[in-house]
């Protein structure tokens, strides 16, 4: 700190302060506005606006919106660690420019949820510009004496070492790639986060955004891949296609609507779980991606944005407010349709097992097994239009009885596959060691 504050003193300029005031853009939720050039010290008045005012770690969200074509950028370095210190998220309205320094103070945009768990809030305007490169050697237009250039290119190093440090030793959300194209980006060029995979990457959310018009099977398909790029840093590869019959796995429950997949990344077929769920504390995420056969056990923030395919340019979407129950919608109405409590047909596979489930002899758990049927077997359904209902509870039975007689609705169908999860609805089959219940849970369609 002392040898930076020494190189700073000698290669002193005047620069214009950025401005720091109350509110700003009601759509993207502005608690304060940042616009101006960054000085050296703005970092520093930033803290000292945040105690003032009471802002961060509260359980009130506040957001801080930027627009500003960057400036010092170890400023910028500080004042995206100070953000993600304080739980402070970031926005960069429509219309505005977020470049340079302002970039990485953007990407320290942060919510603290419970037990000081971290949360990247930062949030762009499908209008907004926000552009990286590496640092450049801040200095007055007049002639500099070589060891003036050498003090200007030690405080440009000094403030990538920063940033490096920063990752290590915080929660400052900033993916190893977007670090390399940042610093192989020229100071006189801008890498812009342009396309919908660039966002998903690197945890931006778009918002306000019109939802993409395209089928339940093709939208799972784009949110995985998407949510891969973000995982595993690395937003190449093509779209992998998945089956005609996609899901194999669908729960609701407590809001959230789970569709589970089979999904090639990287040359390995891989489960893939999109979940939805409203977001909380004012954030614009919709739910998160994960791969549950990977034993890291990462998930990926998924936002509306993630929903496009990875090259979509994000100027040219249309901006809307959407709220989120319209979103599950985009996936209920095509998967669940074909929901009953009637099997579809009169013979069925046996799946979601690892190697088997037990037939037995009444519509229970607790009956009697009569035998084992092997993951894959085929077997008869006897009675396909008249299953059992057989709930843990009488309010889960009023549910299941209410959803097989009407079940068209989308919130019928919702309530089908949870009797299904859980295990509510059971079939007669036939095999060749002859006849008893499976849990509707355990037959799939051949």
């Amino acid at each position: 700190m002392r040898l930076l504050a020494a190189l700073l003193c000698l290669l002193a300029s005047p620069m214009q302060a950025a401005s720091l005031s109350p509110g700003g853009d009601e759509t993207m939720g502005c608690t304060v506005t940042l616009s101006g050039q960054i000085d050296r010290g703005d970092s520093d008045r930033l803290y000292d606006y945040l105690t003032d005012n009471g802002l961060g770690q509260g359980e009130t969200q506040a957001r801080l919106c930027l627009d500003s074509p960057g400036g010092s950028y170890i400023d910028g370095v500080r004042m995206g660690s100070l953000l993600t210190q304080y739980g402070i998220g970031t926005a960069i309205p429509a219309g505005a420019r977020c470049e340079s320094a302002c970039a990485i103070a953007f990407m320290g945009g942060a919510w603290t949820g419970e037990e000081g768990a971290f949360v990247p809030d930062r949030t762009m305007h499908p209008r907004a510009r926000l552009g990286f490169h590496a640092p450049s050697l801040t200095v007055a237009d007049r002639s500099y004496t070589k060891a003036e250039i050498d003090t200007a290119y030690g405080i440009a190093l000094i403030a990538v070492s920063e940033l490096m440090q920063l990752r290590i030793d915080t929660q400052f959300d900033f993916a190893d790639a977007l670090m390399l194209e940042m610093l192989a980006t020229p100071p006189q060029s801008l890498r812009h986060i342009e396309t919908a995979v660039d966002a998903a990457q690197w945890n931006i959310a778009v918002w306000p955004l019109a939802l993409p018009d395209a089928a339940a099977k093709t939208l799972t398909e784009i949110a995985c891949h998407n949510g891969a790029a973000q995982i595993w840093d690395n937003g190449q590869g093509a779209l992998q296609t998945l089956p005609q019959d996609f899901v194999n796995e669908m729960r609701s429950e407590y809001g959230t609507l789970s569709l589970t997949t089979v999904y090639a990344y990287a040359d390995n077929a891989a489960r893939c779980r999109v979940r939805l769920s409203p977001g909380w504390a004012g954030l614009h995420r919709i739910g998160d991606v994960s791969f549950p056969d990977f034993e890291d056990g990462q998930r990926a923030d998924l936002h509306t944005i993630m929903l496009y395919p990875p090259e979509t340019l994000i100027a040219d979407l249309a901006p809307a407010e959407v709220p989120f129950e319209a979103i599950p919608v985009l996936f209920t109405t095509e998967v669940m349709s074909a929901l009953s409590c009637t099997f579809p047909d009169d013979r069925a596979f046996i799946g979601n097992v690892n190697e088997f489930v037990n037939m037995r002899a009444a519509p229970s758990f607790g009956a009697e097994v009569i035998r084992e049927v092997g993951k894959g077997e085929v077997v008869d359904i006897l009675a396909p239009s008249t299953p059992r209902i057989e709930p843990p509870d009488a309010s889960a039975r009023a549910r299941c009885e209410q959803a097989c007689a009407e079940p068209t609705s989308p919130e019928a169908q919702l309530v089908l596959q949870q009797c299904i999860d859980d295990n509510a609805l059971w079939h007669e089959v036939r095999t060749t060691g002859g006849t008893g219940w499976i849990s509707r849970r355990f037959l799939t369609r051949p």
